[in-house]
């Protein structure tokens, strides 16, 4: 047992034990040292004093002078009295080492001699130049870092070291006592400067044993803090050191030789000073808890393909727990749970298989798609939605394909790609082609399943039958400059863009690169107006390479407010969709019962309500059609090229009025966006069709319903539309 650990855990007279029988050996006694140390820092030395007096002197009785020095200068830096204890330190490190060549030059750089004024600090500079030895490793908190003592050279009382990064350097005795910290051969700092490569491997391979190391140089215990500086100090920093902490944490936490405590970033870790029972720890800590999230948090946090049985065992029994009789249970919370404790059973869980078959048979509100897809987006992490592929694929049966085709727009991310391998597996790849299409049109409806199926769709491995390349390219670049828009909110979005990235700029044959082959230079102009609101620099810079290379863009007549399309912003967009989706959910399934109702009252030659209701269908179908036909060719303000001062959709105009006093304005936006007070006008309308093209200075007569007023332009300013 570490005498160190019983002192760090305050088993004193468990230390007093181990140390009276080290007394009847004549072992080593580094670990008294270590041990005395920290009882020092503790202000526990006085009760360590008695023992201390009588291991010296066995000490003594062996002619152990140099242990026997080394224990007496360990006991006067933690609190003994030099007035006791001086005399017999100067007379065992005299017996010890005054032959050696080296004495004279450090007794004189410490100021270690008979009736020195400061015995504790003259002592710890001695003993510090005793561990300055060729071959012995020293640290440089300064910014040298590691070094390694190459000579010492008594005559010029200098040492000779040479550092991790090559340099070498001598220094005088004097100061490389203040300014080196002594290295045991055991410290990470030493074992790296000796193989730089070898221990970042044994690191990853065996974490504990280099935990171990790192705890036994704090005595014990140590934040985490001081755990990840440590393994800084090998190399293993930033995404090394996550990856490092995550797999360590989870051997500590089933460990009968550590112990993690403390909440936060920055719990506590100790060797523990007698093994404990992992099972029985863990059971008592998930005790403390009240839901079934803090259950399975735990639990996916300790769980490995090496976790054993008896740990599973209180798993089960845990979830089991919070599982029982809990009427607040949501059914979020029981997917959860039936899903890890699935992990946990060699055979089929059949509670999770029937909890997935229920919700498949469940109806969705509003003729939506069953609750089960709406609970797997919930899963929080891609580690528990793969988990529900296997699952979902067995609760279906044979009929699985059938059941996720029908529904892949609604799978969550992190389902999408093991999916589309299995149907691609079954040969089922071209049934995916008409959700491609689909999502092609309407990229930000599923943009995680997008960015998955377009690599499938672009690799073949959904068939031919895909939307024209042109298409296909200003879709995917238009969800592109979406999910840069968003990649930083959650980790589904960081990975869908880079997917995204990827897929478009990636390689040495970038997709975009096929997909714009032949494209005039007008359509790849068209597309690099999407990428203003911003996009990645990959992405980016090979759009505008392709601009480059297709040359100017032939002037043309046409303005770009002349052509077919409805020309409004996002929110005009919005709102015409919204009022379309009134339309076809509300009014349409309105008229229908009011047509159903007419129809049972019998004759319909002379039923005013069956008239009535057929005269509203017909109106329906006809506003239906024309909302669908004026959404079809619309187009977004924010992506259109507004001419430089010039009036047009996406500005403000200042004129004055012929017979009016001051000045006016109006601002020109869609047929949707227009305000009943004048403030906001639609491009279509007089006013400001008469005004469009022009620019400051400029006057002209516009015709409006009230009759013909002059006006000159004064300013144009472009305005931000959303």
């Amino acid at each position: 047992m570490s005498l160190s650990l019983l002192v760090a855990n305050e088993k004193w007279q468990d230390f007093d034990t181990a140390w009276k029988d080290m007394l009847e050996s004549d072992g080593a006694i580094d670990g008294v040292l270590d041990a005395l140390t920290l009882a020092g820092q503790k202000n526990r030395m006085s009760r360590c004093s008695a023992l201390l007096r009588e291991h010296r002197a066995n000490l003594a009785l062996a002619e152990r002078h140099a242990d026997a020095a080394r224990l007496i200068g360990a006991g006067l830096r933690g609190g003994l009295s030099p007035t006791e204890f001086g005399e017999a330190l100067f007379d065992h490190a005299a017996k010890a080492w005054s032959e050696e060549v080296w004495w004279s030059a450090y007794t004189e750089a410490s100021g270690l001699e008979e009736g020195c004024s400061d015995l504790r600090a003259a002592w710890t500079k001695f003993e510090r130049l005793l561990a300055y030895q060729p071959g012995s490793h020293i640290f440089h908190a300064g910014g040298w870092g590691t070094g390694k003592v190459l000579e010492i050279r008594e005559a010029d009382k200098e040492i000779l070291i040479r550092f991790h990064s090559g340099r070498e350097d001598t220094f005088p005795m004097e100061g490389a006592v203040d300014i080196f910290q002594p290295l045991s051969p055991n410290d990470l700092r030493s074992l790296y400067y000796e193989d730089p490569e070898d221990v970042p491997k044994r690191a990853k391979k065996e974490p504990l044993e280099i935990l171990r190391l790192v705890l036994e140089r704090h005595h014990g215990r140590a934040k985490l803090v001081s755990v990840k500086s440590a393994l800084a100090m090998i190399g293993i920093e930033s995404s090394s050191w996550s990856a490092w902490w995550r797999k360590c944490k989870k051997l500590v936490e089933m460990s009968s030789d550590f112990r993690m405590s403390g909440g936060g970033a920055n719990p506590e870790l100790r060797l523990l000073v007698e093994p404990s029972d992992p099972a029985e720890e863990l059971r008592k800590s998930f005790q403390t808890m009240t839901s079934v999230e803090e259950v399975l948090a735990r639990a996916m946090e300790i769980i490995t393909p090496k976790t054993e049985d008896g740990i599973k065992d209180v798993i089960r029994e845990a979830i089991g727990g919070q599982l029982e009789g809990n009427e607040e249970l949501t059914q979020l919370d029981l997917l959860r749970a039936h899903l890890f404790t699935s992990q946990l059973e060699k055979d089929s869980y059949e509670p999770l298989l029937e909890l997935i078959r229920e919700l498949l048979k469940a109806e969705g509100e509003d003729d939506e798609a069953a609750p089960i897809y709406a609970l797997l987006n919930e899963l929080p992490g891609y580690k528990e939605q793969d988990q529900a592929v296997d699952a979902l694929k067995e609760a279906c049966g044979d009929a699985w394909a059938d059941e996720v085709i029908t529904n892949f727009q609604l799978l969550a991310p992190g389902m999408v790609r093991r999916f589309i391998d299995d149907i691609v597996d079954a040969e089922r790849g071209e049934d995916l082609a008409p959700h491609y299409t689909q999502l092609i049109k309407r990229p930000l409806r599923a943009p995680h399943v997008l960015t998955y199926l377009a690599k499938a769709a672009e690799k073949g491995l959904i068939g031919d039958k895909l939307p024209l390349p042109m298409e296909r390219a200003n879709s995917l670049i238009s969800l592109a400059a979406f999910l840069y828009g968003i990649r930083r909110d959650n980790p589904d979005t960081t990975r869908s863009h880079g997917r995204i990235v990827d897929l478009l700029a990636g390689g040495d044959d970038p997709l975009l690169d096929r997909l714009f082959e032949g494209a005039s230079p007008k359509d790849l102009r068209t597309a690099q107006l999407t990428l203003q609101r911003g996009v990645e620099d990959s992405i980016d810079n090979l759009v505008a390479t392709l601009v480059f290379r297709a040359g100017p863009v032939e002037e043309e007549n046409t303005r770009f407010w002349e052509d077919e399309s409805i020309w409004t912003t996002r929110t005009g967009l919005d709102c015409r969709i919204q009022e379309l989706k009134v339309l076809k959910d509300e009014r349409v399934p309105q008229n229908e019962a009011a047509l159903s109702a007419a129809a049972e009252q019998g004759d319909l030659s002379e039923n005013a309500e069956w008239d009535a209701a057929l005269e509203e269908q017909r109106n329906l179908a006809g506003k239906i059609q024309q909302l669908e036909t004026e959404i079809s060719v619309a187009q977004l303000l924010e992506n259109a090229m507004l001419p430089e001062a010039t009036a047009c959709p996406g500005t403000k105009v200042f004129y004055s009025q012929e017979d009016a006093e001051g000045e006016q304005c109006i601002i020109i936006l869609g047929p949707w966006d227009a305000k009943d007070d004048g403030s906001v006008v639609s491009y279509q309308a007089p006013l400001a069709k008469g005004m469009l093209g022009m620019q400051a200075g400029e006057s002209t007569s516009i015709t409006l319903p009230g009759g013909t007023i002059n006006v000159e332009v004064t300013r144009v300013e472009t305005v931000k539309v959303d």
